[in-house]
């Protein structure tokens, strides 16, 4: 006969185990609920693209951030149209944070990488910029816009040089988009590449329909580009069209005192000395601290035999700033300069 307590142990063994099939059925069951549920996550996203489409963007992100929560693994799209939900009101750092989360599973989508490079040149991130947008080149490479969007956001980084070949091969994809034209006179002008520059440019604002009709970012380039080369790469005939970009962009902006300067820049290369006089002052008159139209309507006046004015225009630029070379060149044109 067994003592009394001899079957304790056996007891408790038995007790402890059945307790840990019962944890054991706990965790699975716990496991189980934390899988992706897409049959639960799909009327969310029915949701969230019908409160997308009524502009109810609060309603709209809650769905689509239950949604991904429910089922990460969701297609691509759904990344990027929650992206928008997030721009739309102005949560972009959200929106490249999720972006960046959606091409860990989806690396090579065309939306979401061109997405994330769109983004990332908003918020100034123009080096992450450039390898998405070197990305999407390999990817698609007969896409223009990929090419075009490199060239810009290497514009961006200060390297006119490091563009050019990416926004060679845009215009070649795509010639009849202008704006991509636009972009490599510019980057031209920057490279110090002047008289190609003023070429694509000229022929931007032609096929635009004219002076009147181009935008004015396009004619001030222009007109600064032609201004600013050397004088053995542009013609009168540049010369003179260049004047007529800034006369209407004086018409939209009278009082832009760089528009003056500029204008006073094209009539002294053109020889007409009084309407460089001319407009340097008023370049002056509306920018009084303006050192480089200050400088040159000086020059002018000692060329037209006006020492006097240029004397009382040195001395009023003495008082503009510490540049000691600058302010040694004008102590000594007043010294010379004749009575």
């Amino acid at each position: 006969m067994n003592k009394p307590g001899a079957n304790l142990p056996r007891l408790v063994t038995a007790i402890l185990a059945a307790g840990l099939v019962a944890l054991a059925g706990a965790g699975c069951a716990i496991r189980v609920d934390r899988r992706p549920q897409p049959e639960v996550a799909v009327p969310l996203l029915d949701e969230a693209r019908l409160a997308s489409a009524e502009e109810r963007w609060e309603d709209a992100l809650q769905a689509y951030e239950r949604g991904l929560f429910l089922d990460p693994g969701r297609a691509a799209a759904v990344y990027a149209e929650h992206v928008r939900a997030l721009c739309a009101v102005h949560r972009e750092d959200d929106a490249h944070e999720l972006l960046t989360r959606g091409l860990s599973l989806h690396p090579n989508d065309l939306s979401l990488l061109a997405l994330r490079a769109e983004l990332s040149g908003r918020l100034g991130f123009h080096r992450a910029a450039e390898r998405d947008l070197e990305n999407l080149t390999k990817l698609e490479p007969l896409e223009a816009s990929h090419w075009r969007n490199l060239g810009a956001v290497r514009l961006q980084l200060d390297l006119p040089r490091a563009s050019l070949a990416p926004l060679r091969r845009a215009c070649e994809l795509d010639p009849s988009h202008l704006e991509g034209r636009f972009l490599l006179g510019r980057a031209l002008a920057e490279a110090g590449e002047c008289a190609e520059a003023v070429a694509m440019i000229r022929t931007c604002i032609t096929r635009s329909g004219g002076a009147q009709q181009a935008p004015g970012v396009w004619l001030k380039l222009g007109a600064e580009t032609v201004a600013q080369s050397a004088a053995t790469l542009v013609t009168p005939d540049q010369n003179r069209e260049a004047l007529e970009w800034v006369e209407v962009l004086q018409s939209r902006a009278p009082g832009n005192s760089s528009l003056f300067r500029t204008a006073g820049m094209l009539f002294d290369r053109a020889g007409e000395t009084a309407a460089a006089i001319v407009a340097f002052e008023r370049a002056v008159e509306f920018q009084p601290r303006d050192a480089s139209s200050l400088d040159r309507l000086l020059q002018l006046y000692l060329r037209n035999g006006n020492p006097l004015k240029a004397i009382a225009l040195a001395q009023r630029a003495l008082e503009l700033g510490p540049d000691e070379a600058r302010r040694g060149k004008l102590l000594a044109l007043v010294e010379h300069a004749p009575r």
